[in-house]
């Protein structure tokens, strides 16, 4: 089973963007120890991007690539953000053949808007 830290909500570097930006998060996940990389065959992945305190609405949700035995990466793309400015709530989820869901870890994205 993948590291569950249920800890501080920071618990990915705090990450600034811009509004319509195009950006490539890459993510590497761990076993329970922290240290030994966790086996993401037979896996698929899944990204959520919630406003701050309203984790109900997800404003942009994506599949993420598995590209390495334990490392993945979402693409954002310019539409994704083009309309979004503040503080948001990012959460990668790896979701197991049988439906289960870990969401290992969250941090915050601020979407700055492209004009400032």
């Amino acid at each position: 089973m993948p590291y569950s830290d249920y800890a501080p909500l920071n618990t990915l570097c705090e990450f600034p963007m811009i509004s319509g930006g195009v950006e490539k998060l890459i993510f590497t996940v761990y076993e329970e120890d922290g240290v030994s990389p966790f086996n993401l065959s037979g896996y698929s992945i899944s990204w959520v991007l919630c406003p701050y305190g309203n984790f109900a609405l997800k404003s942009v949700q994506k599949s993420g690539t598995i590209t390495g035995t334990s490392t993945f990466e979402i693409l954002l793309s310019t539409e994704d953000t083009q309309n979004l400015r503040g503080k948001y709530i990012q959460q990668p989820i790896i979701i197991g053949s049988d439906g289960s869901q870990y969401r290992a870890s969250q941090g915050v994205i601020l979407i700055q808007d492209r004009s400032i």
